[in-house]
């Protein structure tokens, strides 16, 4: 022919990879030569590894499944063949396509026996029988890198370089057809789920197979439509928030839209988690509140309630941590976003506050604050929860604790949790000279140590409680009624000592005040009395005295009259303190 007449005089060349001829450009570097010197140094190369290590396909989406449930969630294209199927977990965290690449009957039917039954029931499997062509072109590609890498003449001839880009991305292209035709034309394959084949026609017939899996393998997953929250890895912004919707669930329950005002991000996720789901309801006329979810929740959150229910009966032994439950709710068949599983502890929380216990750090917390919702948020890790019920438990005593707290004529359905806490409050709320002062009895001071000790709310009602006030633990059996009703007259006597104990040392340095500036007038003068007194009497002396960091300031405080009287009567208390402080510092420094 022509044509090899001029090739072989150097006027032609014949490009293989575009079945084309063009006219040879005076080139001295022999490219067919060096990618066949290459194929023949790569061999029979692990062709899976080759493309998983380049990862050409991108996970694909389930979308009807992903519209339905509000979640996105896809399969990630994994290759194997059958040399090293076996090098891949059986089961993966997350759902998979394999990709299993055959290149001959023999290997079809084997991989059938082999391949199919080894993937468990979160992967599947797609027998592809055009490996030997993906093998052909996923070599040129390879041979055609390590010519780059290997052959220093490709870089100094630009005529080659032309030649080798080209090849290279024609290479390419034929490689990336090869592998987007398992998906653009999935009939091509034989397909496997849970070692059942089954019958893919198009690309349509693909998708909805891939949701009808997916809703198979998640039947219990909860349907939450918010992009923002209901993702494994919320944005800044959605934590945020998330962060503000958590603050007005603890605080603001009661009202419509937790009391959100307008329509910020974190309304959008209460709409979405809270509201539609029915979480959040009017229960009477006016008043809102946390409510589980109905059996027949139309957005399947019973599912997930009833696990987390289940895993709190568990705690009534030992406490336990959520975090614990985040593996389960995120595997099948539940398949909760991380973003949305704090809401969700959360709410059930809050729904069964009065029988659970929270610890942080092993330590008992008989209220949250705002500052342990933010570390919970942050370290969920770092905080467990207990189911505490009576179950008739030394019933004598916690009837007298009810008595203490609400009367005798209070409501019998009263937790364990809702005597501890507003024990726990009421010493959490105590001026800070009543914790620190030593002016108490020994059973009030006891009593205020045990609460900084208690390791659990049965720790502190059954054990420390009693013998602070003077009497020994109150066990399961106990039967001495005279001894529960001695403790609860005992403890009244404590809360009111802590109650009164701050007015008192008010009152008592009122008296010594009127005392000191007007030793003439007895006992007993009311405060408006010895304040008015004070401002007519020392009004306009600070001028007088040169001491400008001791009497002027005190002089001045002693004529204020702006502020209430208690106002007044705090801040000359705070100046005094502070100069003896003062003081104190000054004596020790000088030795003496």
């Amino acid at each position: 022919m022509a044509a090899n007449a001029l090739i072989e005089r150097c006027v032609l060349q014949f490009r293989k990879f575009s079945n084309e001829y063009r006219v040879w450009q005076g080139s001295d570097f022999d490219l067919d030569a060096a990618v066949q010197d290459e194929l023949g140094q790569l061999g029979r190369f692990d062709l899976p590894a080759a493309i998983n290590s380049r990862k050409p396909l991108l996970p694909i989406v389930a979308r009807r499944h992903t519209i339905k449930t509000g979640a996105l969630r896809y399969f990630i294209p994994v290759f194997v063949d059958l040399t090293n199927y076996q090098k891949e977990p059986k089961q993966a965290g997350q759902q998979r396509i394999i990709f299993c690449l055959v290149e001959s009957v023999d290997d079809l039917e084997m991989a059938r026996q082999e391949v199919v039954p080894y993937f468990e029931r979160l992967d599947l499997v797609a027998l592809c029988p055009n490996g030997t062509q993906l093998r052909e072109a996923v070599a040129e590609v390879l041979a055609l890198h390590r010519v780059e890498q290997n052959c220093p003449d490709l870089q100094a001839d630009p005529v080659a370089q032309r030649e080798f880009k080209d090849r290279l991305a024609a290479a390419r292209r034929l490689e990336d057809e090869l592998l987007h035709s398992l998906v653009e034309y999935p009939e091509n394959a034989q397909w496997f789920w849970h070692a059942e084949e089954i019958t893919i026609a198009n690309k349509r017939d693909f998708q909805q197979e891939l949701s009808s899996i997916l809703d198979k393998i998640y039947d219990q997953s909860p349907r939450i439509y918010n992009e923002l929250i209901n993702r494994d890895k919320p944005s800044a912004q959605a934590s945020a928030a998330r962060n503000k919707l958590v603050m007005a669930m603890v605080h603001h329950a009661d009202k419509p839209d937790l009391g959100i005002k307008k329509f910020p991000a974190e309304k959008g996720i209460y709409r979405a988690f809270l509201h539609a789901t029915g979480l959040h309801q009017e229960v009477s006329e006016g008043k809102w509140q946390l409510v589980p979810p109905a059996e027949d929740n139309p957005y399947n959150f019973f599912p997930v309630w009833q696990k987390i229910d289940a895993f709190l009966e568990s705690t009534k032994d030992t406490p336990r941590s959520f975090a614990e439950l985040n593996e389960v709710l995120q595997a099948p068949p539940y398949g909760v976003k991380a973003g949305v599983l704090p809401l969700f502890y959360l709410s059930v929380f809050l729904c069964n506050q009065e029988e659970l216990a929270l610890y942080e750090n092993k330590v008992y917390t008989p209220y949250i604050s705002d500052q342990h919702i933010e570390r919970f948020m942050k370290r969920p890790d770092y905080f467990t929860v207990q189911r505490i019920r009576m179950h008739g438990i030394r019933a004598s005593l916690f009837q007298q604790y009810i008595k203490v707290l609400y009367g005798e004529n209070a409501a019998q359905k009263v937790s364990l949790l809702a005597i501890a806490k507003p024990l726990a409050q009421f010493m959490a709320k105590l001026p800070e000279y009543t914790k620190q002062t030593n002016r108490l009895s020994d059973a009030s001071r006891k009593t205020r140590k045990a609460f900084e000790l208690a390791k659990s709310p049965m720790d502190l009602l059954f054990v420390r409680l009693p013998m602070a006030c003077g009497y020994s633990a109150i066990d399961p059996d106990e039967s001495d009624g005279k001894k529960i009703e001695g403790f609860a007259a005992a403890l009244v006597e404590v809360i009111r000592e802590l109650r009164d104990a701050y007015g008192k040392m008010i009152a008592d340095f009122q008296d010594i005040m009127a005392q000191a500036l007007f030793p003439d007038i007895k006992k007993g003068m009311e405060l408006k009395t010895l304040r008015q007194k004070a401002c007519a009497r020392y009004e306009d002396l600070s001028q007088y005295t040169v001491d400008v960091k001791g009497l002027r300031p005190f002089i001045e405080h002693l004529a204020d009259d702006k502020g209430s009287d208690e106002l007044w009567f705090s801040r000359l208390l705070l100046f005094l303190g502070a100069a003896l402080q003062i003081s104190g510092v000054m004596l020790t420094a000088m030795g003496l």
